[in-house]
Order: structure tokens, then C-alpha cells, then sequence
């Protein structure tokens, strides 16, 4: 039934129309405009009822002022009828809406056989935190959505870490459980299509940029940061919780150092191997939830048989894989993660060297016809607003049936030791060098005087 607020209001609205006849016969009826109150037969100034001084179209509206009073007043019983029959017919569905709107639950009462026992609870609006969705796989035939919207959580997760004055660096959890493989997003092993693995980089020091690709990009996409920024765990945050996977962009000597320089704590080939570990583990205690760490800088650093070895062979201890940039045409750093046992893998195109429409969309294309012949292929792309729109538009019209995006751990597997020979780098490929495409692993430079 309707509500008694409800009815209160009815009556005092009632009260005011069935009032009015009375107060129109008391006043008369107003004069329309142009004419006064005497030539239309209303009340004089002097409150005396005054007649009409004409007879035709005025006396006409006098005539109908008259009986103005009972007009209304049957129009008000008719409106005041109108309106509770309408109550009265709607009531129970109003009511019924009322309560669909609330949050409810129903909690069955042990023994209880009467209306008690069905009497809905109210629920808080909030449940608790939505629970992941499942990855696609392959089911009878028909593959699921794996760019399905998932929440990878919140990092670090206990025993899975260790603390130092740098921050929660990763370790090696019961069973054998690493950073790599808990903090990945869930991907089918049995997922019989060509992978896609596209990793985003630079991304952390431009809030707009980064806000951009973790809110527009679909969550299979991979995310690299920059590790010096302040809000680096806050990013790490919003990214996971969009469902991206995340790496780091470690900052390493490139060729033409000191000329380009990276910035502070970049891994150096003149620096004691300590040193570098230790700059190393400043990166990854800011960044807790990554899988793993790529460079964008490291030409030296990346083709040094001494100084690469003993990077690798930390982030195989605490749990993580590594990212061949291939930013030249050297495989060096991919043969090391090889014999150094950590998941890895290398790209085979940055799709926007040449930031034109036309040019990303080929690299794309090459991308789909390596995946194609090979089961797995890695783009490289920075935050431009082109990259963003032409990523966009090429995962919607991606051929599903034979090809698929995913997140870099679900690519790990894919490299063996003979892609390097056999997908490695060419002209139109990722590798390009910091100063150009080339460099050995030769005698180490002298160490420059201003140093990080």
C-alpha cells in the first residue's frame, strides 16, 4: 500500500482544491485583463458587489463568473477521484519497485515453515572485491575471452618476499613458486593460436600517458615502467588492477655513454659487478609485482659477457624472467638468460621507430604473419598517441580465430634455443642500438670521470 507520507500529502492537497469554491464565491471571480471589476461585475474597490454596466460579450463573462465556483469545484472532485483510483491500483506494484531497488538477500531459518522465513535481509551495497574472471581456454571446441577484464590483486604477496633496506624484493616461494609465474595473468597453456605478446614501455613519468594505456589498452597487454618515478607503486597498483601484467624498464649503458645517459643508478660495464647488483635490487624493491625487466638503453651493457652474466643469474634467484629488447643485432643477452635458466624473451618489432599510421599498422602486420608461421611473436611500443589509437583499433579487428593476444609470461615458454638464428632482428626489426646498429662485446671502456 501506499506509503502514509504519501497519503498525508493527498489529503492536504485535497483540502486546498475542495477549499476553492468557497473562496471564488467569497471573491468573485477575477476580472481578464483590459477590463476593471465594475464592467465585469466583480467586487469594487469599496467591497460592494457591483453589476455589469453592459450587457452582450460582458455580461456574458459575468454570467460565467458566476457560476465559476461550481465549476471548479466539480473539477476538483473529479481530479481528487482520479487520483485514488490510481493509488489504489498501482499501490502494490509501486511498492514492489520500492524494494527491488534495495540490495537484498535471503537467508532461509532452520525449522522455520511460516513468512519469517523468507523475509529478505538487507545486504550491504558492497560485497567484497569481484573475483577474476576465467581465462580463455579451450572448452569443446570454442575459445573463451582471454581479454576478459581480470584484477591480478595487490603485491607483495606474503612469502614471496623478502625485506631489505631497498624495499620487498622478490624471492623464490614455497614449492618453488616464483614472482614471475603468481603475479602473471592467468593464460590456457592449451590455447592452440599464434600469441601475440605486446609490451608498452616507458611509461610512469607522463601521467597522462600512462593513464591512457592503462585504461584504453586491453589487460593482455604488458606494461614496462620507469622504476625511478615516485609513484611507481601507485602505477604498479592501477595497472594490476586493470589486469596488465608489469615489468620494469631497467636503465643499462648504452654505446655512446656518456653522451647518452640514462640517468641515476644505470647499470654500468666499468662498475664492480656488486654494484650493479646492488643498483639492480633498488629497482625491483620499488616495484613489487613485477614479472620481470627489459632495457631500452643497455647497447654496451646488453652485449657484455661479463657484466650481463651475473644480472641474469640474480633475477633467476629472485624469481624473475628478462626481456631481450634487442637493440642491436646482437643475441648476446638472449643466449645468456638461456644458459642462466630464467624465463625470457626478445623482441621481434618496436612497431613505432617510425611513428607514422602507416608504418605501425605494417609492423602489426608483420607481427601477424610471424605469429602466424611461428606460434609467437613480440611487439614493442612506446605510449604516442598514435601508437595508442592504431594498437586500439588492430586488437579489435585481430583475426581471434588463429591469433591472440597475450601477456609476456604466457610467451616465456615459446623461445627455444634456436629462435635466436631463426626470428632474430633484422633492418625492419626491433634492433636499431642507441647510437646505432652494431657493437661487440669487446674490451671494456674506460670508466668516464662522472659516473653514476
Amino acid at each position: 500500500m501506499a506509503s502514509a507520507a504519501a497519503l498525508a500529502s493527498l489529503k492536504r492537497a485535497l483540502a486546498v482544491v475542495t477549499a476553492l469554491p468557497d473562496r471564488l464565491r467569497k471573491r468573485g471571480p477575477a476580472p481578464p485583463p483590459g477590463l476593471d471589476a465594475a464592467e465585469f461585475g466583480g467586487t469594487n474597490p469599496d467591497g460592494k458587489q457591483a453589476g455589469p454596466r453592459k450587457s452582450g460579450r460582458k455580461g456574458t463573462l459575468a454570467a460565467l463568473g458566476g457560476s465559476g465556483p461550481a465549476v471548479v469545484g466539480g473539477l476538483a472532485a473529479g481530479v481528487a477521484a482520479g487520483l485514488i483510483a490510481w493509488l489504489a491500483a498501482t499501490a502494490d506494484e509501486t511498492e514492489r519497485s520500492r524494494l527491488a531497488r534495495i540490495p537484498m538477500i535471503k537467508v532461509p531459518v532452520a525449522g522455520g515453515a511460516g513468512s519469517d522465513a523468507a523475509k529478505p535481509i538487507l545486504a550491504p551495497a558492497d560485497s567484497g572485491p569481484a573475483r577474476p574472471l576465467p581465462p580463455r581456454s579451450v572448452t569443446r571446441g570454442r575459445l573463451l575471452d582471454t581479454d576478459a577484464p581480470i584484477k591480478l590483486g595487490q603485491a607483495p604477496l606474503a612469502g614471496l618476499f623478502e625485506d631489505s633496506p631497498a624495499g620487498p624484493l622478490p624471492i623464490t616461494g614455497a614449492e618453488g613458486k616464483t614472482s614471475w609465474q603468481v603475479y602473471a595473468r592467468p593464460f590456457p597453456a592449451d590455447d592452440p593460436r599464434g600469441r601475440i605478446a605486446m609490451i608498452v614501455t616507458d611509461l610512469g613519468s607522463s601521467s597522462q600517458a600512462t593513464g591512457t594505456v592503462i585504461e584504453t589498452l586491453p589487460g593482455t597487454v604488458t606494461l614496462a615502467f620507469e622504476p625511478r618515478v615516485e609513484t611507481i607503486r601507485k602505477w604498479i597498483d592501477a595497472a594490476r588492477d586493470r589486469g596488465h601484467e608489469v615489468i620494469l624498464t631497467v636503465p643499462m649503458e648504452p654505446l655512446d655513454y656518456p653522451l647518452s645517459d640514462p640517468g641515476p643508478r644505470t647499470l654500468l660495464t666499468f662498475l664492480p659487478a656488486e654494484e650493479n647488483a646492488t643498483r639492480l635490487e633498488w629497482f625491483l624493491g620499488r616495484a613489487p609485482g613485477v614479472i620481470g625487466i627489459i632495457s631500452t638503453t643497455g647497447s654496451r651493457f646488453l652485449q657484455s659477457n661479463d657484466d650481463l652474466p651475473p644480472i641474469l643469474r640474480l633475477l633467476h634467484r629472485r624469481g624473475l624472467g628478462f626481456v631481450d629488447s634487442r637493440i642491436t643485432l646482437s643475441a648476446v643477452a638472449s643466449d645468456a638468460a638461456r644458459k642462466a635458466g630464467l624465463p625470457f624473451a626478445f623482441v621481434h618489432r618496436q612497431i613505432d621507430r617510425d611513428p607514422a599510421r602507416t608504418e605501425i599498422d605494417s609492423q602489426l602486420g608483420e607481427l601477424e604473419k610471424l605469429a602466424l608461421d611461428t606460434g609467437v611473436a613480440v611487439g614493442l611500443a612506446r605510449p604516442l598517441p598514435v601508437t595508442i589509437e592504431r594498437l586500439t583499433r588492430w586488437q579489435k579487428a585481430l583475426n581471434r580465430d588463429k591469433l591472440t593476444l597475450a601477456p609476456l609470461s604466457a610467451v616465456f615458454d615459446r623461445f627455444k634455443p634456436a629462435d635466436a638464428g631463426e626470428h632474430g632482428t633484422d633492418a625492419g626489426g626491433a634492433g636499431s642500438g642507441d647510437s646505432g646498429a652494431g657493437g661487440s662485446s669487446g674490451a671494456k671502456p674506460a670508466a668516464p670521470a662522472h659516473g653514476h
